[in-house]
């Protein structure tokens, strides 16, 4: 981390502070948040998170103290094994299956 005057280091407590909560009740059950993790380099996060649509998604990032600093990129995930199934049936259409 970059040092910073101790006003703006205060204000970065409070708000890392207020995250953690945020981010603690969330990942309690009934809360959205599966998993979080901070990359290593320092360069941000990755949150698996689940919602009921992604209005809903966005309405819950919203609500976290630190969302003012970040910038999300949301990406749908779809369960695997009906991932591979629905290629396996595409595939076989197209082999005249």
């Amino acid at each position: 981390m970059k040092p910073v005057p101790p006003e703006i280091a205060k204000t970065a407590v409070s708000l890392m502070e207020a995250t953690k909560a945020w981010l603690e009740k969330e990942m309690q059950p009934g809360g959205c948040i599966v998993g979080a993790w901070s990359k290593t380099d320092g360069t941000g996060g990755i949150g698996i998170a689940e919602n009921e649509s992604n209005d809903a998604l966005y309405k819950k990032l919203m609500e976290n103290p630190s969302s003012i600093l970040m910038e999300y990129t949301v990406t749908p995930l779809t369960d695997i094994k009906l991932a591979i199934e629905t290629a396996i049936n595409i595939y076989k259409k197209m082999a005249g299956e």
